[in-house]
């Protein structure tokens, strides 16, 4: 999942497993309409949750959860440029939202200080964030 997700960026730019390997059938425009759609994930827990100032940050994300899987992949704009997540967690029988929370959260944590240590070392340059325009044809949900 992360793979498919580092993909759908790496199309938005017009290069990538996908453009290379349905060069007539997937354009970026389309990954950028996938990646909006993904943007509408407000659920700030999970991996979402470990990022400072989270309420500010741009992820595209998908969760999801059963009983004994609980499951998160993101695409982060960090402080060195975008990164990929992919967080699978399972227990038989039952695992506790608090211990998956928690461990998704801390790696998401220590990855963002990881990738905050590249930038103040010099080693890469901070890129802004991805702009991604309203797909054509779409209409916003009234707030629930």
């Amino acid at each position: 999942m992360g793979r498919i997700l580092a993909g759908m960026y790496e199309c938005t730019q017009g290069r990538g497993v996908f453009i290379d390997t349905y060069p007539d059938t997937i354009t970026p425009e389309e990954c950028r309409d996938a990646l909006f759609y993904l943007s509408g994930n407000r659920f700030l827990e999970m991996l979402w949750g470990g990022l400072p100032e989270k309420e500010t940050q741009t992820v595209w994300h998908k969760h999801g959860f059963t009983e004994e899987q609980h499951a998160n992949v993101a695409l982060v704009w960090g402080p060195t440029g975008p990164y990929v997540l992919s967080l699978f967690l399972y227990k038989p029988g039952w695992l506790d939202w608090d211990v998956s929370n928690s461990t998704m959260y801390n790696v998401s944590r220590i990855t963002w200080r990881l990738q905050e240590e590249v930038a103040a070392a010099g080693n890469r340059t901070f890129q802004s964030s991805m702009e991604l325009p309203t797909p054509q044809g779409y209409v916003q949900q009234p707030n629930r």
